[in-house]
């Protein structure tokens, strides 16, 4: 067709038709823009303060929202979240947050995030006279949820910059200040996502005045993503930070410390489930642990766990090797058959039906200068003993190689909690009384 021919774009931009669908455009983009800039945010900003006020039992302010509904983006300044009570210092105070989604969310109707960015967020933490925290509730609540699959998000190019912790510690009268936090995750995921990963692996602050720092990489591969942390540990008092846990342990770690080199993997696997897995190197120094009622368990003059992997969401582990010198051991088996070392396992529900028991392996152990004290409660008359070096390490060994130095399951029992190995096809006695055989 001659170039004359053809109608011209003036042309077809006067024809009416053309006209009043430029104009429906234009409004209903202008109409876009004026609820998203003007009005969502303040009809969003008073729901979401009252939500999560009711959600954390405590007073949450956001003095501004903004929303750009074109970028999917909104920003929040100044969210400051109050101590339980209204007295105090709060909770949290967060300069900014700013979340990105993606239009996917509406697709797979699950939130997904192309990136969250916390600025100079602070958090105050308070432990009572009672050893509880002024978060204690919210831990609890989270604890307490139920079982289930894991919820359905993606979120990616995940930064806190400039963070900082106030750590009020009443009953030891010590306070405790991290700050400079700066924290870089490249995802976190139960959902398959190609969203491009900015953010490198990192984290860096200052504890107490001393400077520490992680690295990491992310290796994206065709169908998983894959994030690992280093983190090299000297002298770390044990005693010291364990007694922070906000949650209560099943022993007490009296002494000991812990040099280690561990790296840390989260692998996003599309529509299965995502992994977070751990391996390193811990060696353990002048360890003392005891029971809650005070009574001896284990003294390790020097420890050193090689771990190949642990699945922290699965149910495996894969140790390398356990090298113990100068181990004592108190094991001691009660009359309802509870054995002391069983009861450090955390409670847990009746296994489903069809539902793996945790599995292990344990490549070799090697034990030096140990010994093993040895009481038997369930018969009578009590059985005592102590397996010195020489007897303990050659014929504990002998009798349990099969079921440590191989591999083997076991599984948490309600009431009883008793353990099990099975090692290719042989199912292992009772560990008392192989240990009393030894005796």
């Amino acid at each position: 067709m001659p170039n004359d021919a053809r109608p011209s774009l003036t042309a077809i931009a006067s024809r009416p038709k053309v006209r009043r669908a430029a104009a429906w455009v234009a409004g209903i983009l202008i109409a876009f823009a004026v609820i998203g800039f003007l009005i969502a945010p303040l009809l969003v900003r008073p729901r979401l303060e009252r939500a999560l006020t009711d959600a954390l039992d405590r007073k949450v302010t956001i003095e501004r929202l903004a929303i750009d509904p074109f970028a999917l983006s909104t920003t929040l300044n100044g969210v400051s979240i109050a101590e339980r009570g209204g007295e105090g210092a709060p909770v949290l105070k967060l300069d900014e947050l700013y979340v990105n989604a993606e239009l996917m969310s509406l697709v797979r109707w699950a939130p997904v995030i192309n990136e969250v960015k916390l600025t100079r967020p602070s958090l105050h933490i308070l432990r009572n006279d009672d050893k509880s925290y002024n978060v204690s509730d919210l831990i609890e609540k989270a604890l307490a949820q139920p079982e289930g699959p894991p919820p359905r998000f993606a979120v990616s190019n995940i930064q806190v910059i400039e963070g900082s912790i106030d750590f009020d510690d009443r009953p030891e009268h010590r306070q405790h200040k991290i700050t400079e936090l700066n924290v870089g995750i490249p995802f976190l995921s139960s959902l398959p996502s190609q969203t491009e990963i900015k953010v490198e692996p990192r984290f860096s602050a200052r504890i107490n005045g001393q400077a520490i720092a992680m690295t990491g990489e992310t290796r994206p591969f065709l169908d998983t993503r894959e994030t690992v942390l280093h983190w090299d540990l000297a002298g770390m008092t044990l005693p010291l930070y364990l007694d922070y846990m906000p949650v209560k342990l099943p022993a007490k770690v009296e002494s000991g410390s812990l040099d280690a080199r561990i790296d840390f993997s989260f692998v996003g696997r599309g529509a299965n489930p995502p992994q977070l897995t751990l391996s390193g190197d811990f060696a353990f120094s002048d360890l003392v642990v005891n029971e809650r009622s005070g009574a001896p368990l284990l003294r390790a003059p020097s420890l050193a766990v090689a771990v190949d992997k642990l699945d922290l969401t699965g149910d495996n582990a894969e140790l390398r090797s356990i090298i113990a010198d100068g181990l004592q051991l108190d094991v001691r088996e009660e009359r309802g058959g509870q054995v002391n070392l069983a009861m450090l396992a955390p409670p847990s529900a009746a296994p489903a039906k069809g539902q793996k028991p945790f599995r292990f392996r344990i490549g070799s152990i090697a034990l030096s200068h140990g010994v093993m004290h040895l009481a038997d409660n369930s018969v009578t008359p009590a059985f005592a003993s102590t397996l010195n070096d020489g007897h303990s390490c050659a014929l504990i060994l002998d009798r349990c190689r099969r079921a440590f130095h191989a591999s083997g399951n076991a599984r948490a029992v309600p009431r009883e909690r008793r353990g099990a190995a099975r090692v290719h096809g042989v199912q292992a006695r009772p560990f008392v009384s192989i240990l009393r055989e030894c005796a």
